[in-house]
């Protein structure tokens, strides 16, 4: 089976355009969490805004003052466990 590529584009470490993107897993002002098809994007720096995401084609803008890293990790991130799940082992 082919996997599908994607594609990370930095502009002056401001505006970051990623493609293949399937899921926002978590966001604020110092660090994004993106899941791309086998693995987790981790993307931090300062002000961060994600400024545009496409359900239909994947696309992901986001904009900052300054994007400090991209950091690529292994495999989805593994969904939270609920409250009741906790509890309840």
């Amino acid at each position: 089976m082919e996997e599908k590529m994607h594609c990370v584009s930095l502009e002056g470490r401001k505006r970051l355009h990623i493609t293949m993107c399937s899921e926002v897993v978590s966001f604020n002002e110092e660090e994004v969490v993106l899941n791309l098809e086998n693995e987790q994007l981790v993307i931090a720096g300062l002000s961060l805004k994600v400024e545009e995401v496409s359900k239909s084609t994947g696309d992901v803008i986001i904009t900052a003052e300054v994007i400090n890293s991209i950091v690529y990790k292994k495999g989805r991130g593994k969904a939270k466990e609920s409250i009741a799940g906790r509890l309840f082992k």
